[in-house]
């Protein structure tokens, strides 16, 4: 949480390089105590791992976001699936649709934006997810799912 508020308050690239030492301890821990910490270092390398995808988000271009953002994707996921964690595999799911979308794959984005928001349990995520379906519906020209995802969003917001 401490390397989010970085992140959040301004920080960016503190809280990247934060994250990145973290993430090579947590690893180096792994190694070492092997299945009898599996579990809990495996949670915090997936979370430390999607908190740098949150972080480098913004600084992703279009000819290399697919390429840096794949394979922390697939290292989080094997983490999640080794503790049976589906909220973290949707939100790398977020993360992969929304390189997707940086690289105008919009048809992709939406597709992995589906599967990320069929797994996410967590209610403000929903919300970021279903922005990102409206999105890549609005760039594929899709007026009518836009206003479908639209009222989809709408009527979440009322919820809260």
């Amino acid at each position: 949480k401490q390397i989010s508020q970085a992140r959040v308050i301004g920080n960016p690239e503190f809280a990247l390089d934060w994250a990145s030492n973290l993430s090579e301890q947590v690893d180096i821990l792994i190694g070492a105590y092997g299945s009898n910490a599996f579990s809990s270092l495996a949670q915090l390398q997936a979370e430390i791992l999607l908190e740098k995808l949150r972080i480098s988000r913004d600084k992703l271009v279009k000819e290399t976001a697919i390429s840096f953002t794949q394979p922390m994707v697939e290292r989080v996921q094997l983490l999640a699936k080794g503790i049976k964690n589906t909220d973290l595999i949707g939100q790398s799911y977020f993360a992969l649709g929304g390189a997707y979308y940086i690289a105008e794959q919009y048809d992709m984005a939406l597709k992995v934006f589906k599967q990320a928001f069929d797994l996410v349990k967590n209610d403000d995520h929903k919300l970021e997810i279903l922005r990102g379906i409206a999105l890549s519906y609005a760039y594929l020209g899709n007026k009518k799912d836009v206003m479908f995802t639209g009222e989809e969003i709408n009527n979440r917001i009322k919820l809260f």
